[in-house]
């Protein structure tokens, strides 16, 4: 919900941009939607690679590579975006 927010947020500050592009309010709201989407675009590659990282290790488990599953897996604990939840 909060990407539609920030999407929103955006397509109003560059209309305002159009009448305004010197307020400074205006280049801070813009930076900070800027971030938002930076953030948004850092979370999505890390829960992608929390996905690959699950996938490795179910195949290497089927393999009955535990060892090497179980590294796959904890790779997912550096992820730094992801939620908490997925880590366990």
């Amino acid at each position: 919900m909060a990407v539609f927010k920030w999407q929103e947020a955006e397509k109003v500050y560059q209309q305002i941009s159009t009448i305004d592009a010197k307020s400074e309010k205006l280049k801070t709201k813009l930076a900070a939607v800027a971030k938002l989407k930076l953030e948004e675009e850092n979370r999505k590659k890390d829960l992608d690679q929390w996905k690959k990282n699950r996938e490795e290790c179910t195949k290497l488990a089927a393999a009955k590579e535990y060892n090497e599953a179980k590294t796959a897996l904890n790779k997912s604990n550096t992820l730094s975006l992801i939620p908490q939840v997925l880590k366990k």
